[in-house]
């Protein structure tokens, strides 16, 4: 069962909805007037998905717009890239984008590869292939059509995180900050002296480890002045020549 309420959750809720069949697991809104809702059911045997479209400003039976079934596979994440665009990657198969009305108008293929981390932002699509105990993923970073921009081989592949941004994409493995740019290519790195919780946007891109709370982007500046592989980041309330 699904249920929207208002934003000053008074109670009333403003859109229902509910099935004997699906369980709602994945969700996406545009505005406030359109949900994505990405369900998963079994057929056959095995686990699949179906991703619901409604316009929730309208009646119980006109509300659906569109149902995409999907055999085998289930949505990581949802995103709505663009009005009446919905990107959906799931975790086996593709990535792939759809219209108001439900149909696929961009996909990208994973050629056998399933990703284990992703991020969304700035038209910016970032995915990391690869498994916990192999040596060696790819991070493949996409377009807001699907089309890819760039990749880079990194050296391992336990529990990496990614973060986009406008201007790179970042890489948590381990202690270490890797930062790509769209195309793939290296823009430094940083090595991490407390434990490491994660990568987090908070309007900015940030790190956050036991130590500190760090802006990543002041890496990149700080790979401009100073000599190669030497790791250097801002903590938080820092820039390049704060004194």
């Amino acid at each position: 069962e699904l249920t929207l309420y208002s934003p000053a959750m008074t109670g009333d809720y403003s859109f229902r909805w509910s099935s004997a069949d699906d369980m709602p697991l994945r969700a996406a809104f545009w505005g406030n007037r359109t949900l994505a809702l990405g369900c998963v059911s079994p057929s056959g045997g095995a686990m699949g998905s179906t991703i619901y479209i409604f316009a929730t400003n309208r009646g119980p039976q006109r509300a659906q717009q569109a149902a995409i079934r999907v055999e085998g596979a289930i949505p990581l994440q949802m995103h709505y890239v663009a009005q009446n665009r919905l990107l959906v990657i799931y975790n086996t198969g593709y990535a792939a984008i759809y219209n108001g009305a439900g149909e696929e108008v961009a996909r990208y293929e994973y050629g056998g590869g399933q990703p284990y981390a992703a991020d969304v932002r700035d038209g910016c699509v970032a995915l990391l292939f690869g498994a916990g105990a192999q040596a060696g993923a790819r991070l493949v970073v996409l377009d807001a059509q699907l089309q890819e921009q760039g990749s880079a081989v990194l050296p391992k592949a336990s529990d990496a995180q990614v973060l986009a941004s406008r201007n790179a994409v970042y890489v948590l493995e381990g202690q270490q900050v890797l930062a790509y740019s769209r195309e793939g290519a290296g823009l430094g790195s940083h090595i991490l002296t407390g434990k490491p919780y994660g990568l987090v946007w908070g309007s900015i891109p940030l790190v956050v480890s036991a130590d500190d709370v760090r802006e990543l982007a002041y890496l990149l500046e700080q790979q401009q002045d100073e000599p190669p592989n030497v790791p250097s980041s801002a903590p938080v309330g820092q820039s390049a020549g704060a004194t």
